[in-house]
């Protein structure tokens, strides 16, 4: 109980009047009134006592009475001396005194630690309104210094106050950027690859260590500040060992005396991060007596604000620089990384220079400690614990074989993810996590939490806390598995099940880390990676048991800065120069023109079909790697721009305004919707679309008709199903060639092994809808895996409640899908649902005032995408949209809203007009529309000609067909062209209503391109290549090409790839090409450059020419011809990589490898065709066929 307030202060006014009266007696000789020298004690006894004694009144004796417990509280200080140098551990020992919520005051200072997951439950779940803001930077002044807010994401205010008033707007609105940029898609999507080609420098710097010893810490801190960069503002600091030993008080001297952000010591920014991250941990004494800041800076230890202050003054150069140069170079139609993005949100979220500043700070300085810092404890911990080592690297061994790991493989590597989740625990990076502020008055039990006092999770008490877990002490991953096997590194919030919260080294709630799926993504990389390619042990002399896991105490627990690891490889692998470990940095990629150096026929004159070779160059670097596909944005045909102009009956040199066209609002109110229980909608596809059909029904089914979605791929629920919780089970996936998606190869396994063979038609497993995505193009392989996976769920006890849906791409896969969803909608509600037409995004608005004549080909917004077209475009001429944004090419078919050009062209013809009666009929009549549009080579251009009346080109514009990129396969690769792009491009004709036949769109664009000026709005992309059809990172690893035709390019390029690096003098295995043609002196690409190089024995070239004996000879003969030399390969582990026509080739090339394994490997027909698909889910068997 604390002292009552009244004997406090009576016990300070004492003390005061005997100090007045005993001083003016011993300066004065004698007690003597109103002399100078009482004057002087008088005033400064006033400040003693409304300064002084209020601080000994409030801070004397034990907490009160409803505060939670704590130990006993000095005058002034209070319990300052109670936090020791390293405040978790010290908290840590006192909380079986004092409990799980134990009270401080340190100076003026309130504080309260949390100690148990109930606990935390009971303060920030239950109070998450007002205990989930940020303490006042006024009262850190170290960290108001090193992270600024209010205007950042980590250390901004949040919640609500006791008025109710929203604190957090700001907070929300920085967050909301924060996690739209950081969704496991685009975490993938963007930096997947730039996570592996820093890896590949992390791996080269630890090779270096062979032999011997080295330090990993720079080289960690290196790879993970590099990965923030490149993603934040895409560029990269390099590590100079001139740099390494740079002290830290030396390139604080260095700012002193440089304005700006020199080169030079930019390479001591990791150094600076780790620093930052020691004094946010260390007290600062002025944060607990406010009176100080009023003094001038105390020195360590008592104060670390003149550090912070040059630190702070560092980021500022340094961040400032970064956004100096990208505001310089920012398109807002390019946006290129999450510093573009945070631009072009300035002024719709009111963000200024400094806000954008502390945002992309709180990713670049919280992305680099915490995952650098976790993977240093992971490898210390490799060393300490060699038996979980081996577990891990067995089991990594079985998954992956000889190729390294990919994100994929996470699933199925049970024990490394629990041996990094027990590291986490066992060495817990962020031991009080951030601490949190109350925003008013709490009562949490019989306690009472006053407002504005601060929160600390003491994270290490949880994670040693034998109440918590089984032998705390004891690093066994195993836990995990086992008894601890429902927790996960991402915690969500429940009432009920409070243990959860004993594992949240992400934190949780609406504080939980904005970058946790990044940060999730970056750790398995490297773990996996790392563990795959090394052993790590203690140095020569010393034991496992000697390593030291010292933690170096501050906001992040490090480990000791002599850390010492000899590093052993466990395999044979190339190690990647560090110039091409960045050679493709792909970040967030945009459109750019790019200009033709060399068009030209790769045929003789007269062969049946044309193909060019196109190299194009751009202004700056050119970042691709061998294998990357090149989306082209053609422009239509000048003739059939004019058409489409004069059916319209519009000037080219219009400009117009697009504006966005909100989305209707007549759908129900949510509060309205009767709830209906939940749905299971699970996906797999690699291109996107899948997931993008599953997310629009999950937000259907949630807005519109009150169901609660669940979004999980076909990997994520292998094993578990059925799940009776959902009313009804959903699928959506593709196929490829008749395989899986790479996000269901564990599914397909799945339902081969276990599911196969079940007879249940009960329907016992519950309510099942599928629709398939495929092409009917590839007519042999047709929906092949949407057929399997429905048929195995059925016979797994699911029931149809639609029949099973197929889309086709090659038709109109929206319309398809548009019409499944009506039926599943109409089942699951039991309210018919009509099939509802798909709206305008944008709307167009003449602008009266016409270009000048001059300007007719100006290049001023010269392309638009079609998804920007939903976007505020104030001035853009009719050509720009029609040569570029629309396809006026485009079979009509394949267009789903050109039925609303129908409708418009019913509606404004001449009233009892023939043209009225017969579009009147297609407007209403499927049967009749499905015949009409169906010609061959009916465009909606044709459409608009044939309607021969006036229409709004307002009107119709938002219903023509968008311009899509056209992808093709890079035929060059960046080590032997590091300056330019190659393409291998065949030229089609396609069916034309007028004259039977013509060039396709892009065909006719590219055939046309001059080679001294020629334009292409291009960009280089990775993230549309099947994640199997990449080179072994391993180069030794023999490869099979299988190229003919065209699908000769992405082989070309791997060829160059594998000459420059076997010239360099690095280990590459056999490769092997396999090409296809007619003629040996008709359409033999690039014939004279792949014969050199066979010459000179850098490459296995073979060649099937299937005109020139009486009988037809294609690659797929000369692969059976050729089994005795190819079949060692493949037992070698090497790949085998297809390319071109899906139809017929890629199935007979297949079949020819299965003929190689029956006849070389001595197997029977089903043992061989398992052998080939097993190297498929293994990714060593690629196809990227058309």
């Amino acid at each position: 109980m604390a002292y009552p307030a009244a004997i406090r202060y009576g016990l300070a006014v004492a003390v005061m009047a005997v100090g007045i009266f005993g001083l003016n007696l011993f300066l004065n000789g004698g007690v003597s009134l109103f002399s100078v020298v009482d004057w002087v004690l008088m005033g400064f006894f006033t400040f003693i006592f409304f300064v002084v004694v209020p601080a000994l009144a409030s801070n004397w004796g034990p907490p009160g009475e409803h505060e939670p417990p704590g130990p006993f509280r000095l005058p002034v200080i209070g319990n300052m001396l109670d936090l020791g140098e390293f405040p978790p551990l010290e908290l840590a020992k006192i909380r079986s005194k004092y409990g799980d919520l134990m009270s401080l005051d340190v100076g003026s200072r309130k504080i309260y630690v949390i100690s148990s997951p109930e606990m935390y439950q009971r303060v920030h779940v239950a109070h998450d309104n007002y205990t989930s803001s940020r303490p006042s930077m006024d009262n850190l002044r170290v960290w108001g210094k090193l992270f600024p807010g209010p205007k950042d994401v980590g250390l901004s205010p949040a919640g609500l106050n006791a008025k109710g008033e929203n604190l957090g707007e700001k907070w929300k609105q920085a967050r909301a950027i924060f996690s739209k940029q950081m969704t496991p898609k685009l975490v993938k999507v963007q930096t997947e690859e730039i996570l592996k080609e820093e890896l590949d420098m992390l791996v080269a710097k630890l090779c270096s260590f062979e032999g011997g010893v080295g330090n990993p810490i720079r080289a960690v801190k290196l790879f993970s500040l590099n990965t923030i960069l490149r993603i934040s503002y895409s560029t990269r600091l390099e590590d100079h060992d001139d740099v390494k030993g740079a002290e830290f008080e030396e390139l604080l001297a260095q700012i002193r005396e440089v304005d700006g952000t020199p080169e030079k010591y930019r390479e001591s920014i990791p150094h600076m991060l780790d620093r930052m991250f020691v004094i946010m941990g260390l007290p600062n004494v002025p944060d607990f007596f406010p009176l100080l800041h009023a003094l001038p800076t105390l020195p360590p230890p008592l104060s670390n604000e003149g550090e912070a202050s040059e630190v702070a003054k560092l980021r500022d150069n340094f961040v400032g620089d970064l956004l100096k140069s990208h505001r310089r170079s920012f398109d807002r139609e390019n946006l290129r990384d999450f510093a573009d993005v945070l631009i072009e949100s300035a002024g719709l979220m009111g963000f200024d220079n400094d806000a954008i500043i502390q945002i992309s700070w709180d990713m670049i300085a919280a992305g680099t400690d915490t995952t650098s810092t976790t993977l240093l404890w992971f490898i210390k911990s490799m060393q300490k614990f060699p038996e979980a080592q081996k577990k891990v690297q067995e089991e990594i061994d079985r998954v992956c074989g000889d190729r390294w790991p990919v994100i994929d493989d996470k699933e199925h590597l049970p024990y490394l993810m629990a041996t990094l989740m027990e590291v986490m625990r066992f060495r817990t990076v962020a031991p009080l996590l951030v601490p949190r502020a109350t925003t008013a008055p709490c009562r949490v039990g019989k306690y009472e939490l006053e407002e504005g006092a601060q929160l600390w999770t003491n994270f290490l008490s949880i994670s040693s806390d034998e109440r918590f877990w089984k032998n705390p002490q004891e690093f066994r991953p195993e836990r995990f598995l086992e008894e601890e096997k429902h927790l996960r590194m991402r915690s969500l919030n429940s009432e009920g099940d409070t243990s959860m919260f004993k594992f949240i080294p992400f934190g949780g709630g609406r504080r939980l880390c904005a970058g946790y799926n990044l940060a999730a993504t970056e750790l398995f990389h490297m773990v996996s990676s790392l563990t795959w390619a090394f052993s790590f042990k203690p140095p020569a002399g010393m034991r496992p048991e000697d390593i030291d896991m010292t933690i170096v105490p501050g906001l992040t627990a490090q480990p000791l800065s002599d850390m010492q690891v000899a590093v052993e490889r466990r395999r044979v692998f190339s190690v990647p120069r560090a110039s091409e470990a960045v050679s493709a940095r792909d970040t967030v990629a945009q459109p750019r023109e790019f200009t033709v150096t060399q068009n030209r026929e790769l045929q003789v004159e007269g062969a049946e079909r044309s193909t060019r070779h196109v190299v194009l160059r751009a202004d700056g670097d050119i970042e691709y790697r061998a294998g990357d596909h090149f989306a082209v944005w053609p422009s239509n045909p000048p003739t059939l721009v004019q058409r489409c102009a004069d059916a319209l009956g519009v000037d080219l040199q219009q400009r117009v305004q697009l504006t966005p066209v909100l989305a209707s609002t007549s759908r129900p109110k949510r509060s309205k919707i009767r709830s209906r229980g939940s749905l299971l909608l699970l996906w797999a596809g690699n291109m996107g679309q899948c997931e993008d059909y599953a997310s629009a029904l999950a937000d259907e089914a949630s807005k519109t008709f009150g169901f609660s979605p669940t979004v999980k791929s076909l990997d994520d629920v292998v094993g578990k199903l059925p799940l009776s919780d959902f009313a009804c089970t959903i699928v959506i996936c593709a196929t490829y060639n008749g395989y899986p998606p790479d996000n269901a190869l564990a599914f397909n396994d799945w339902i081969d092994s276990k599911v196969s063979g079940s007879e249940d038609d009960s329907g016992s497993a519950g309510a099942l809808a599928v629709f398939g995505c495929g092409n009917s193009s590839w007519e042999n392989t047709f929906h092949d895996f949407p057929r399997k996976v429905h048929g195995a769920l059925i016979a797994y006890g699911y029931k149809d409640i639609i029949p099973l849906g197929l889309g086709d791409a090659e038709e109109d896969i929206d319309a398809d899908f548009i019409t499944w969803k009506a039926k599943l909608w109409t089942a699951l509600s039991g309210e018919q649902q009509e099939e509802t037409e798909i709206n305008p995004t944008f709307k167009v608005t003449l602008v009266k005032e016409r270009a000048p004549a001059g300007l007719a080909r100006g290049r001023t917004r010269s392309f638009i995408k079609g998804e920007e077209l939903a976007s505020n475009i104030p001035r853009v001429k009719i050509v720009t949209l029609l040569e570029k944004t629309f396809d006026l090419g485009c079979p009509a078919k394949r267009w789903r809203p050109v039925r609303q050009i129908v409708r418009l062209i019913a509606r404004n013809a001449a009233s009892g007009s023939e043209e009225q009666a017969r579009f009147q009929v297609l407007a209403e009549d499927d049967a009749k529309y499905a015949e009409y549009v169906s010609h061959q080579g009916m465009t909606v251009v044709d459409i608009l000609e044939d309607g021969r009346t006036t229409l709004s080109a307002c009107d119709v514009m938002p219903f023509l067909p968008q311009m899509k990129p056209r992808y093709y396969s890079i035929s060059s690769s960046p080590l032997m062209h590091p300056d330019e792009i190659h393409l291998t491009i065949g030229l089609e004709n396609v069916p034309d209503l007028r004259a039977g036949e013509r060039l396709g769109t892009t065909s006719g664009f590219i055939s046309e391109l001059p080679e001294v000026d020629g334009a292409v709005t291009a960009l280089v992309s990775s993230h549309t290549v099947p994640k199997s059809f990449r080179l072994p990172r391993d180069a030794a690893t023999p490869v099979i090409l299988v190229g003919p035709g065209t699908g000769v390019a992405p082989m070309r390029s791997y060829v160059q790839e594998r000459v420059v690096m076997k010239k360099r003098g690095d280990a590459v295995g056999p490769t092997v090409l396999y090409f296809g043609c007619r003629r040996s002196d008709e359409d033999f690409l690039y014939r004279d450059e792949l014969t050199d190089l066979a010459n000179s024995g850098l490459l296995d070239l073979q060649v099937a020419f299937s005109r020139e004996t009486e009988t037809k000879r294609y690659v797929q003969h000369l692969i059976v011809e050729q089994g005795a030399k190819l079949w060692p390969l493949l037992e070698a582990g090497g790949n085998v990589y297809v390319c071109g026509d899906a139809t017929n080739m890629a199935p007979s090339v297949r079949a020819a490898f299965v003929t190689v394994v029956k006849e070389h490997g001595g197997r029977d027909q089903q043992e061989a065709e398992q052998y080939i698909r097993h190297t498929i889910l293994a990714q060593r068997y690629a196809e990227d066929v058309w």
